[in-house]
Parts: C-alpha cells; sequence; structure tokens
C-alpha cells in the first residue's frame, strides 16, 4: 500500500522536468506550459476532497473497482482517439 501511494503521489510530479519539452511540442509558451503540474496538482486535492469521504460512506471493494473503470474508460477513449486521428492523417 505505501509503494501504491507513493507512486499516486510521485506521478503528479513526472511532468515537471518534461514541462520545456511539452511546450515545444505543444507549440505554447513556457509560462502555459507551468500550468499543467498546477491543474494536476488542484485535481488530485480535489479528488482527494470529494472521493475522500466516499470511503466511508460506500463499501469500499466496490468503490476501488468503480473508480478504476471510471478512469479507465477516459484512457482508453484517449488512446482510441489518438489512434484514429493518426491513422485517418496517414
Amino acid at each position: 500500500m505505501a509503494v501504491t501511494s507513493g507512486a499516486a503521489a510521485a506521478n503528479l510530479y513526472y511532468n515537471q522536468p518534461l514541462l520545456a519539452v511539452i511546450a515545444q511540442s505543444f507549440h505554447i509558451s513556457e509560462h502555459t506550459s507551468g500550468f499543467i503540474p498546477m491543474l494536476t496538482q488542484i485535481g488530485y486535492a480535489l479528488g482527494i476532497l470529494l472521493f475522500g469521504p466516499l470511503g466511508d460512506l460506500l463499501e469500499r471493494r466496490k468503490l476501488i473497482v468503480t473508480m478504476l473503470i471510471a478512469s479507465a474508460m477516459p484512457l482508453a477513449t484517449t488512446s482510441w482517439y489518438r489512434s484514429c486521428r493518426c491513422s485517418s492523417i496517414i
């Protein structure tokens, strides 16, 4: 559990060394790319604030499965969209 918690918290900071590359890749200023870690941390804090108390109200196993599915769906959609977009360009 400690390793998982550490990996989740470290995930907030993985993008910081890459901000200059991200700015160059998306053709935005480095100042604008600074919003990426800020918004990531705000989203993480809101998730803890809003979803944390649900662990006391709902059955934890069902809550974990539901949240994993809810987070996997946008990831799958993003990967599908990217592959469709690239294949239509080629």
